[in-house]
Parts: structure tokens; C-alpha cells; sequence
């Protein structure tokens, strides 16, 4: 499957406004106030995905091999923390300088001691998660997608145990975010908002228009300013609890060089969006090989005309592990790894 114009790269608005917040806390320290950024050395050279601050000094990030960083000073050293797993780490909440929760497809670590010891919540293995929040040390939620399709479950004794809420309808969700105890969205496939009001027990549909094929997540400051991002650029604006939403599309235009997006998600359970860019009409290749370098399959084999395109990876025939995707299209050849965890 193919769609085009799509614009996922900027798909997560928890790590936008993660980072955003660390950059009004001074933990990347601008040259100039707000209109810089400073580079830091993070001591590892694995991929990082997940960042959480909760004040000037205090953040942690998440990456591949199980990566946790942690630094105590604005950033000016990172230490790493011992996770005890090897399995990507997409997300990162902390409530304090206390209480944190970290984790990726089919994992949650927890720590109580700023991450001197992170501890594996048992019995998680089987969820295809892609997304948690936690609005205090008791109440928290996590969301999964394909093949566990619309999988919401709710925890009120901090991620010990967790309980099936419901099931709503067969699509993956990408994004969850609770304001206290009782509202919460939910966003996913066919660009669908839920909502709940009650702890997450029922889910209400919320219906908008707008053009794309998925959300990737949601924000929300209190329980009527929020804010949804996805598929094509989609950007959407509520002020009223998501009763309506303005669709604010950024203007798009063509993109000046060949390119191979990051995958999203990725980590990825089953299905993948893969996005590129063609700044003039071209004959495109994208093929899928697996770690031993075996073409599996060609997923795009066509010419397209200019502008971002997105196409999408079902990867139910074959098992967990780490793959690689290859773009041709005239003279640009590159090739990018993905990950596959069931």
C-alpha cells in the first residue's frame, strides 16, 4: 500500500514537547536564548528516541540495546543507567526525581530511585505496546498496536498488574495521554481520536475530518487544550476537550533532495510506515532484506511524481528481528535498518 504527500517525520509530539521542554529548562543550553541549540555528548552511539525532563538539571533518555541516560546537571555529562534488557527503549515518563517508567514493544521497567535500579514489570511480554503515560505514582496506561489490535490496558498500583480496559474497534493505536485520573485520549490507525471520562472503562469516538492514514500521538495541557499529530502533516488543534478539532496543515513544499525517512514506528509489531522524499519524478525501488542480506520483498517498484510518499511494510509473515529497507530511485541508493518485535 502507497499514499503520497505523507509527512510523518515530525510524528511524535511527546518527544517534540519533551525536547521543547528541556530546551525552556536550559538542559540544551541555547547560544542565544531561544533561538539555539548546543550540542552534547551523550556517550553512546545508539539511536535514541525517548526524553523526559522534569526540571533544569534532571532528564532521562531511551534508545536501542536497552539504552537509559541520565544526567544530574543540565546535561553537561550523561551517566548510563544499568536497564538489564537489550530490547529497544521508545519512551520515558518520570513523575519526580523518584519514580520513572521506561520501556518499548513488549517491555516496562520501572524505577523508585531515579534509576539507580530499574525493575522488569512481569507478564507484559505478550502486549504490543507503543505508547505509556502515568498521571501519579498509582494510575498509569499503555496502548499497543497490530496485531493486538485497539489494546488499552490500566494499571492502579503503578504497572504491577494491568487490567484490560476496552477493546474499542480493530485498529493500532500509536498515542496516549491522561490530564488526571478519570480523561485520557487514545490516537492510532485511520486517523481515529477516543476519548474517556471515566478512567478509561468507555471510549468515545471523536469525529473530525482531515485528510491521512494514522496519528501518531497526542498532548494535552488540561482537559480542553490538546493538540494531535500524524500522517501527511496533519497537526490538529482542540480547545474544547476535542469536541472539535482545527486541522492546522503546515504549507508543504517540494522536497529538495532524495531521502529515506525513519521508519515510524520503529520499533514496529507487524506493520511499518516507510516515508520518502523525490524532489523530481523518479522510478523508486524500496525493497526489504533481512539481517543475512535475503530480499524478502519489494514493497514499492513504480515511478512517482514529486513530493514526500509514504508506504507501509506488513511484516505478519515473518518473525522478530532486525531488517533493512533499500531506496533507489536514479542515482540515490541507501539502506536503513528497522526492527521487528512480536
Amino acid at each position: 500500500m502507497i499514499s503520497t504527500n505523507s509527512i510523518p517525520r515530525y510524528s511524535s509530539l511527546k518527544l517534540f514537547f519533551s525536547i521543547l521542554a528541556i530546551a525552556l529548562a536550559n538542559v540544551i543550553t541555547p547560544n542565544v536564548l531561544g533561538q539555539g541549540w548546543t550540542n552534547q555528548t551523550s556517550s553512546t552511539y545508539w539511536a535514541l528516541s525517548g526524553v523526559a525532563a522534569i526540571d533544569s538539571n534532571n532528564c532521562w533518555v531511551v534508545g536501542e540495546d536497552g539504552t537509559i541516560l541520565h544526567t544530574t546537571n543540565g546535561g553537561s555529562t550523561w551517566t548510563t543507567q544499568t536497564s538489564g534488557t537489550n530490547s529497544p527503549l521508545t519512551y520515558v515518563t518520570f513523575l519526580n526525581d523518584s519514580v520513572g517508567w521506561v520501556g518499548g514493544y513488549g517491555t516496562i521497567l520501572k524505577t523508585t530511585n531515579g534509576g539507580t535500579v530499574w525493575n522488569l514489570i512481569p507478564n507484559i511480554a505478550a502486549y504490543g505496546i507503543t505508547a505509556i503515560t502515568f498521571v501519579d505514582s498509582s494510575n498509569g496506561w499503555f496502548v499497543g498496536g497490530y496485531p493486538y489490535c485497539g489494546i488499552i490496558r490500566h494499571t492502579t498500583n503503578g504497572g504491577n498488574t494491568w487490567v484490560t480496559q476496552d477493546s474499542l474497534v480493530p485498529l493500532s493505536f500509536y498515542g496516549v495521554a491522561f490530564v488526571n485520573d478519570s480523561t485520557g485520549w487514545a490516537v492510532g490507525d485511520s486517523c481515529s481520536i477516543f476519548r474517556t471520562t471515566n478512567r478509561g472503562n468507555t471510549w468515545v469516538e471523536q469525529h473530525y475530518t482531515v485528510n491521512g492514514s494514522w496519528l501518531g500521538c497526542v498532548s494535552f495541557s488540561d482537559e480542553r487544550h490538546g493538540w494531535v499529530v500524524g500522517d501527511r502533516g496533519v497537526i490538529l488543534h482542540t480547545t474544547n476537550g476535542g469536541e472539535t478539532f482545527v486541522a492546522d496543515k503546515p504549507s508543504v513544499s517540494l522536497p529538495k533532495k532524495f531521502e529515506l525517512l525513519n521508519n515510524y514506528p520503529n520499533p514496529f509489531n507487524s506493520t511499518t510506515h516507510i516515508s520518502f522524499s523525490l524532489p523530481t519524478a523518479s522510478q523508486v525501488k524500496l525493497t526489504i532484506y533481512d539481517a543475512l542480506g535475503r530480499e524478502l520483498k519489494t514493497i514499492v517498484n513504480e515511478k512517482l511524481n514529486p513530493g514526500f510518499h509514504n508506504a507501509v511494510w506488513n511484516a505478519s509473515s515473518v518473525g522478530s528481528g532486525v531488517y533493512f529497507v533499500k531506496m533507489s530511485a536514479g542515482n540515490y541508493n541507501t539502506t536503513k535498518k528497522i526492527v521487528l518485535l512480536k
